[in-house]
């Protein structure tokens, strides 16, 4: 657990209200905080009197500012800082908004998984009578204290973990704006932020800028529904019109796959029989030559190969498939090839892992999720493709001239999709991609791969933490075997991961394999440091 110094200065609540509190700090020479949040409140600083130095950390970047008699400055929901006077006596007036309500040392929000488990959802429900504005905000209070801390370096039950300053502030924008990214009239900012970073994503891939195209869509899943309905529109442009008949289809995934291409075959009536799963390596990645003797049993059934979908950073391991040996059979056999980088496309911002993608530009369209590890609001995906005129081809219909008119803007997007209403959570992207530049998302991805080998360093050192894997990216599957024979090795990582939850430490997804359960930590929180992991295996060791 983190351990904050001994506060030297003299702190003062002048006024505390529900939704603001004012505090006075005297300070001395050298006197400094620890680095803290406050919890969901904004801070407000104006110094009365002396230097001080203000030291934040936005998750993905730290700024430092030196303020004078008479400056001010906020620190954002979300971030942390630290506070230290640089002149041998100092004065600060703190505004919190809403109330902090704290008195002690700062806290930070990694400290808990649950702010209370005590809910009685009954309180939740919805009555005939209206109720006064102070009620709704309690209820809203009492929602929030009772839910996961996602914001938590404890939390890692999924792909993303972490709440960034310019993601809150950026859902706070749109709310404000409340409008649909359908047509380019109804919102131009939008539309060319969008066009914006599709532009910039598909410069990671080397796609020629005359041969990119996409659409945000609501999560990986869609993205990855898209690239089968967008090849099977080149394929056969007729089924938009008249179905999809007697043909049977056929879909290549890896055994590691993510289970949105089976969803994808139920809805567009292909069928999850269908769906072929690839044999993988002892690496965990699709094996280039059964994927060949699979489309070759394929022709000779005078069946029809749709698209094969190699995956960059599957969900459990991590691990990268080789596109460019699979790119070569679908070049061959003249297959569309998707990419499901929704997880592992973050490694072409660094020059250090990037050559995991090697092929990418061969890719006839790509997934990609900035709400995982580039800590982006929930959904931002983008659907990306080669193909510049598929999506308006593959999802255009007639009578929509109420809503869609020519513009000498171009297209309106919403001819490009299922989607009518679309907000634009990308904003959230935009403003993080904005903040640190691309320079600072790949020193990002530098980073949790320093903690991730710290981390594996760590686990070397623990007899009875077996890792399963060679790990590629930022998951670290992990055995936790039990302290004595009179517990089952199968089940023993499942019930530790059940304790931990229990007694409100850290929430830790597991998988399973021939050999039993194991947990699957997951290095994407941007304030995570190796010692919160290491923490967590400690934990994960001291449970008998």
């Amino acid at each position: 657990m983190l351990e904050y110094p001994k506060l030297s200065y003299k702190r003062t609540v002048t006024l505390r209200a529900n939704y603001f509190e004012i505090v006075t700090c005297e300070w001395t020479d050298e006197c400094v905080t620890s680095m803290h949040h406050h919890e969901w409140s904004s801070c407000f600083i104006y110094v009365e009197k002396g230097t001080f130095q203000d030291t934040i950390n936005l998750g993905l970047k730290t700024e430092i500012n030196i303020l004078e008699t008479g400056q001010s400055t906020t620190t954002p929901i979300g971030a942390k800082h630290e506070l230290k006077c640089l002149s041998k006596t100092g004065k600060t007036l703190h505004i919190y908004i809403p109330s902090f309500g704290r008195t002690e040392n700062p806290i930070s929000l990694e400290q808990k998984i649950f702010s209370s488990k005590n809910l009685d959802f009954k309180e939740l429900d919805i009555d005939s009578e209206s109720i006064k504005w102070e009620k709704l905000l309690s209820a809203l209070n009492l929602i929030r204290d009772n839910s996961i801390t996602t914001h938590s370096p404890y939390f890692m039950n999924q792909l993303f973990s972490g709440i960034l300053p310019e993601m809150l502030i950026s859902a706070n924008l749109l709310a404000q704006m409340k409008t649909t990214l359908a047509t380019y009239e109804a919102s131009p900012i939008l539309n060319y932020i969008e066009e914006e970073l599709i532009r910039n994503i598909c410069k990671l891939f080397a796609w020629e800028s005359d041969q990119q195209n996409g659409i945000t869509v609501p999560g990986g899943s869609a993205a990855n529904l898209m690239a089968v309905h967008c090849a099977r529109h080149k394929i056969d442009p007729n089924i938009k019109k008249i179905g999809i008949g007697n043909k049977k289809f056929k879909l290549f995934v890896s055994k590691e796959s993510h289970y949105s291409f089976e969803k994808a075959c139920v809805i567009l009536g292909i069928g999850t029989e269908n769906l072929v799963k690839i044999d993988i390596d002892e690496f965990k990645k699709m094996k280039a030559s059964a994927l060949e003797n699979a489309i070759q049993i394929v022709l000779a059934n005078n069946e029809i190969p749709l698209l094969i979908c190699a995956t960059a950073g599957t969900t459990v391991y991590g691990a990268f498939d080789q596109i460019d040996e699979i790119a070569k059979i679908s070049q061959k056999y003249k297959i569309w090839l998707h990419v499901d980088a929704a997880w592992g496309a973050p490694v072409l911002f660094s020059k250090n892992t990037r050559k995991l993608m090697d092929g990418i530009s061969l890719a006839d369209s790509i997934t990609f999720d900035a709400h995982k590890l580039l800590g982006a609001n929930l959904t931002s995906s983008f659907f990306l493709t080669r193909h510049v005129n598929i999506l308006k081809d593959a999802n255009d219909v007639d009578n929509c001239d109420y809503l869609f008119h020519q513009n000498a803007n171009g297209i309106d997007k919403g001819q490009m999709t299922w989607q009518c209403g679309r907000k634009g959570e990308f904003l959230s992207f935009w403003s993080i991609w904005k903040s640190v530049g691309t320079r600072g998302l790949g020193d990002f991805v530098d980073r949790l791969y320093k903690i991730r080998n710290e981390v594996l360093e760590y686990i070397k050192e623990k007899d009875r933490l077996e890792l399963l894997h060679s790990p590629e990216y930022l998951n670290l599957c992990v055995k936790i075997n039990p302290p004595n024979k009179k517990y089952s090795n199968f089940n023993w990582s499942k019930i530790v991961r059940n304790k931990l939850i229990d007694k409100n430490l850290a929430m830790i997804n597991y998988s399973q394999d021939e050999n039993g359960f194991f947990l699957r930590f997951i290095i994407a929180n941007p304030f995570l440091e190796s010692y919160h992991i290491k923490q967590m295996l400690d934990w994960c060791l001291e449970i008998e």
